[in-house]
């Protein structure tokens, strides 16, 4: 009796596992500039502070994440993996913000200033789990 509801229940949750799995994102490019964040660009919605030397240096990797993505088992701190054939967005990277609240399923990349735009659609991407 056990061993039938453990199926049942595993028969239940695989197609809704299957379907997060693959879910698709808008993936676009921001720069650490008033223009483009709050007042305070260079501080994240997570408290952190941007250092624009390892920003333009390549030292780290950090994402901005919809809110829907929020309410949804991504948190602050997190790293995902973005699955892409292009190169320059393919790697992992670690939420330390927010999009703006009109975004939905949408993960901006921060990049060092000399990257103005990007937009890539259809984007899967892999939570890494720590």
């Amino acid at each position: 009796n056990k061993m039938k509801k453990l199926l049942g229940l595993l028969l239940f949750m695989l197609p809704l596992y299957m379907m997060a799995q693959n879910k698709t994102y808008t993936v676009t490019v921001y720069n650490a500039v008033p223009s483009q964040c709050s007042s305070n660009h260079l501080k994240t919605a997570d408290g952190s502070r941007i250092d624009t030397d390892a920003l333009e240096n390549g030292t780290f990797k950090w994402c901005a994440v919809s809110r829907d993505m929020l309410r949804n088992g991504y948190k602050y701190g997190d790293k995902i993996k973005i699955l892409h054939a292009d190169k320059s967005i393919a790697g992992i990277y670690e939420i330390h913000d927010t999009t703006n609240k009109r975004f939905t399923r949408r993960i901006d990349i921060l990049m060092p200033s000399r990257i103005k735009a990007g937009k890539w659609n259809g984007v899967k991407i892999r939570k890494i789990n720590p």
